[in-house]
């Protein structure tokens, strides 16, 4: 594999996660009940993992 093939892999990593960070940016900025609805979902997970572990001990 050539340095010229990796660079070009290289660049389209990097376009696709610019891409990709766009698309989130412009979900972000369009819907923010998403927002919320995520953070109190990922919440709701962290808070019984923690439940869960503190039932461990």
């Amino acid at each position: 594999m050539g340095v010229q093939e990796q660079l070009d892999n290289l660049t389209i990593v990097i376009t696709w996660i610019i891409g990709l960070a766009t698309d989130v940016m412009m979900l972000f900025l369009e819907m923010p009940l998403v927002i919320f609805t995520a953070l109190a979902i990922v919440g709701g997970i962290f808070a019984l993992v923690r439940r869960f572990f503190r039932a461990k001990k």
